[in-house]
């Protein structure tokens, strides 16, 4: 069954990055959060949600294919899946105003507190992955992908913070999210070389 939850997360992860690269066409440009994407007008607003939806998935198989060579990083990879789901539900309102530089409403609060929290639980998973897992395979993607990551998601935290929306936000968001779902693609790819 392992290497079936391999294959769905194999699969799902690269539709959900497919999608979600289309649905931010046509939106903010580079000077835009992601998020944009799919707020209430927007051109490609139902296709951002379905590939947050897809991206629950991927997250979902990807924990139950790290069950037995990564287990620590299986378990944080399922406590991401809720906060993804309340991602994909809770809307932004135009421009994802988040603070301190602009007055968010709710639901952008909403919205961007789970998504940050379903970044942040995939990076941890990556290092418990890199840290613990008996899969030398998958500790040393990991690692790598830990290494390359890492820098970028602190970079990405600066910029939330200390900039604001902008350029440098809009990047550095896009990597991080690369790095993630690279590493989802990656490690439910090695899952599906292994037995049952």
């Amino acid at each position: 069954m392992a290497r079936v939850w391999a294959a769905i997360g194999v699969c799902a992860s690269l539709l959900g990055t497919l999608d979600l690269a289309f649905a931010t066409r046509g939106g903010p440009g580079i000077t835009g959060y992601v998020s944009e994407s799919g707020v209430a007008g927007a051109p490609h607003a139902l296709a951002y949600r379905l590939a947050l939806l897809i991206l629950v998935v991927a997250t979902g198989a990807a924990a139950l294919t790290l069950r037995g060579p990564a287990r620590l990083a299986a378990s944080v990879l399922g406590v991401a899946v809720p906060f993804l789901l309340v991602s994909s539900a809770a809307r932004c309102s135009a421009g994802c105003p988040l603070p301190p530089f602009q007055r968010p409403t709710a639901g952008d609060l909403l919205h961007a507190g789970a998504s940050i929290v379903a970044v942040g639980l995939c990076a941890l998973a990556m290092l418990a992955a890199a840290w613990r897992s008996v899969d030398r395979w998958v500790r040393a993607v990991s690692r790598w992908l830990a290494v390359v990551t890492f820098p970028v998601l602190t970079a990405m935290a600066v910029g939330l913070l200390a900039i604001g929306h902008g350029v440098f936000t809009g990047v550095v968001e896009r990597v991080a999210l690369l790095g993630c779902l690279g590493w989802l693609v990656a490690v439910c790819a090695l899952g599906l070389r292994r037995p049952g």
